[in-house]
């Protein structure tokens, strides 16, 4: 495993994006590292959430029971049941934002929401993403099947904002792969290089451009991708003549062995994996064996 400082981060910010339940994530996810775009397909930014009171998880059971055979102790262990909930606090008193988590209702032509005392619970899916300000590093939490409902109503009496809580119990997800062993999951931890943007191929160069080797014998040359961070370095290899020569890659040399003469030399055209419009060529001449 290798030491990567660019995984290191303190959530100095973050946000809640909703959508139903089991709504899948889109394929990309480097839209959410802006964390005031307000909607991403069927996700909706919840806005502003309490900066004192930031979301909290809480895990509850999991506890060790100690399991005996008639021939010995501790045979085998199990674990209860757990359960995962969270809580935090929205601070935008909006209409959209008060009817989500008291699931209310208009009234006085949408000047109020009416809600109940009593909770009824809505499934609902939630991302929360957290960045590192200082080191633009962001990361999310995906929870595809949330029990959803408010926890009081709302508090005016703090010294900072108003605040408008909820609660969330995290529940199995159909919409995430199983396991190994098919175990269903709950959560998925989303890492800093998915909110990374890609970054494109803006050129291939090749090194020797022209190789020449005698059959039977190797040869070399080297290729380079620009930029040398682009999110796929790879390449690949068209135009080769395994009647007459044979290539292998190793990282970002190409061995070239010669098989039998070549009347004239044979282009080979180098393709960057990450945007095959980008290309080199290399002239390959193979001689006669001496």
């Amino acid at each position: 495993m290798s030491v990567n400082l660019k995984s290191v981060m303190q959530p100095l910010r973050g946000t809640i994006f909703t959508a139903p339940a089991e709504t899948e994530l889109p394929d990309d996810l480097t839209q959410f590292a802006d964390l005031t775009v307000e909607k991403v397909g069927d996700w909706v930014n919840l806005g502003h959430t309490s900066n004192d009171n930031k979301i909290e998880f809480s895990f509850d059971g999991g506890d060790p029971e100690a399991l005996a055979t008639w021939l010995m102790d501790n045979a085998r262990t199990r674990y209860s049941d757990s359960t995962l909930t969270f809580t935090g606090n929205a601070l935008q008193g909006d209409k959209d934002t008060v009817k989500l988590i008291y699931n209310g209702w208009e009234a006085l032509g949408g000047r109020m929401i009416v809600a109940t005392l009593n909770k009824r619970a809505v499934d609902m899916a939630f991302l929360v993403v957290a960045k590192d300000t200082a080191e633009n590093i962001t990361m999310g939490l995906y929870l595809p099947n949330v029990s959803f409902a408010f926890n009081g109503l709302p508090n005016f009496t703090g010294d900072n904002f108003a605040e408008f809580g909820f609660t969330g119990s995290v529940k199995a997800s159909s919409s995430l792969p199983r396991g190994p062993k098919g175990e269903q999951g709950t959560w998925g931890l989303i890492v800093p290089e998915a909110f990374v943007p890609p970054v494109a191929v803006t050129g291939v160069t090749v090194a020797p451009t022209a190789v020449s080797v005698e059959a039977g014998k190797t040869a070399t040359f080297n290729v380079t991708i620009q930029p040398s961070d682009a999110t796929d370095t790879g390449f690949t290899l068209d135009g080769v003549d395994e009647t007459k020569f044979t290539t292998s890659i190793n990282g970002k040399t190409v061995t070239v062995t010669g098989v039998a003469e070549t009347e004239n030399a044979v282009n080979v055209t180098v393709k960057a994996k990450g945007d095959e419009t980008k290309t080199a060529t290399v002239a390959v001449t193979v001689t006669p064996k001496a």
